[in-house]
């Protein structure tokens, strides 16, 4: 269903947003408009970049950008210093950026079935992913550093001993 543009600025409260299927458009209004958004559901909203202006959503806790048609996470978003929940699967990124690795706050995070190659030895930083099972690469078969085959070794095993694996490749 369409989003009236004239209804979003007058929300100004709004702390949580589903807005699956949304025009796109809409959505990057919301971005830029509410600042006080906690909780913000954008899957399948076929943006293909997600707005750098994600950066100013400085009480962002949980971000759903699954199926976006992403190529890549904006570094901006590293600026969102409360995120606790990130789903990013189903897109196309490559790779994650280094300025993420700034989430430490960071709890869940869901990048599987991307297209990702490479993750930074920083991302060992987010110690949180490590101390739980919510931390998703399966369907990644192209990720070189750390291979791949760190992932799939840990099969079976819980996503904390798949974090583990991954930091123990980088030291």
């Amino acid at each position: 269903s369409r989003l009236s543009r004239e209804l979003l600025p007058f929300t100004p409260a709004l702390t949580t947003l589903i807005m699956v299927d949304c025009d796109e458009s809409a959505a990057a209004v919301v971005v830029v408009k509410h600042e006080q958004l906690r909780t913000l559901d954008l899957t399948n909203v076929k943006f293909g970049a997600l707005p750098a202006a994600v950066g100013r959503l400085a009480k962002l806790e949980t971000l759903n950008v699954t199926a976006c048609g992403l190529h890549a996470l904006p570094p901006e978003l590293g600026r969102c210093a409360a995120l606790q929940t990130l789903r990013a699967g189903g897109n196309r990124l490559a790779a994650w950026p280094a300025a993420l690795c700034t989430l430490t706050n960071l709890k869940t995070l869901y990048l599987d079935t991307n297209r990702l190659t490479t993750l930074p030895p920083d991302i060992c930083k987010l110690t949180k992913l490590g101390g739980n099972d919510k931390f998703h690469l399966y369907g990644n078969p192209g990720l070189v550093a750390p291979p791949y085959s760190v992932v799939e070794a840990a099969e079976g095993k819980s996503k904390r001993e798949t974090f583990a694996a991954i930091c123990d490749w980088f030291k």
